[in-house]
């Protein structure tokens, strides 16, 4: 066989690492996270909570659910099938024993993860700090400290989870000349008193950082029937905050706009709310 043979089997023997890990036939082998394509995240109340990387949205399986179809929502079926793949590439145990392997060891890990709060751990779109690291969250993508990073690559103890595209940070951010006509703008408005113009303006600015901020401002459009509080809205208001805001009327109700805005960070325009609706009731 010659030299070269000879050479690859002393450097097997003397690099034991290196060399293929030898098992026995019907050896339970578990997966290695490592080499699979989803984070375990952890548990709560029965539910096993689980972050494919090609995904990138959370997905949560009941003990029972942990069955060969569900697995394939977060790897693919090759991976799965790997590690039960004798040396002539035959599969050795059926695909249902490979999900009860699995499963015994995903539930495992979950449990030594912990207790997973979905709304403490999970990040929407929107603008966040984590570990003094700038994460603008765009819904489809991510730009961390303005490096565009994949999802899967991310290490925080936050999750951020994809979504649709909701903003886009500028290739040409305006300079202060172009940027102060909105400020302009707001001021040429009729208000009661002319400041309310520039805070506008202000609130415009930093809406959309809302989650970076201790505190998060809050504005409200005040008067009587056809002063010009849709104008405002229709014409500066929602056109510089875009698909970044969410938008809605007065008869959404509380629960609802909680569902919409889920796990975002983003600004709300609350749109004609009526005169018998708390102010507390506005603000949640």
């Amino acid at each position: 066989e010659g030299a070269g043979a000879v050479r690859e089997y002393f450097k097997k023997i003397m690099n034991p690492q290196n060399a293929p890990v030898e098992r026995k036939k019907n050896q339970v082998v578990s997966p290695d996270e490592n080499k699979m394509n989803f984070k375990v995240l952890g548990d709560n109340d029965g539910e096993f909570y689980y972050y494919p990387n090609a995904g990138g949205q959370i997905i949560s399986l009941s003990a029972p659910a942990h069955q060969m179809p569900n697995l394939l929502q977060l790897d693919t079926l090759p991976n799965w099938e790997k590690k039960y793949r004798g040396d002539e590439g035959k599969l050795e145990i059926p695909h249902n024993k490979i999900a009860l392997i699995s499963s015994d060891w995903m539930m495992t890990l979950a449990r030594k993860r912990g207790v997973f709060v979905e709304e403490n751990q999970i990040r929407g779109a929107g603008c966040w700090l984590d570990e003094k690291r700038v994460v603008l969250h765009c819904g489809d993508t991510l730009y961390v400290d303005g490096v565009v990073t994949n999802f899967a690559d991310l290490t925080s103890e936050f999750t951020y989870v994809k979504a649709t595209r909701v903003m886009r940070p500028a290739n040409n951010p305006l300079d202060n000349i172009e940027a102060n006509k909105l400020r302009l703008i707001c001021e040429e408005v009729t208000w009661e008193n002319k400041l309310s113009g520039t805070l506008l303006a202000g609130w415009l600015v930093i809406a959309p950082i809302c989650a970076v901020l201790s505190y998060r401002p809050h504005i409200f459009l005040m008067g009587e029937a056809e002063s010009g509080k849709s104008t405002i809205l229709d014409l500066i208001i929602k056109p510089v905050l875009g698909r970044m805001a969410l938008q809605v009327d007065g008869g959404t109700t509380e629960p609802a706009i909680r569902n919409s805005m889920g796990y975002d960070a983003r600004p709300l325009v609350y749109d004609e709310a009526e005169p018998s609706i708390s102010m507390q009731e506005v603000l949640m």
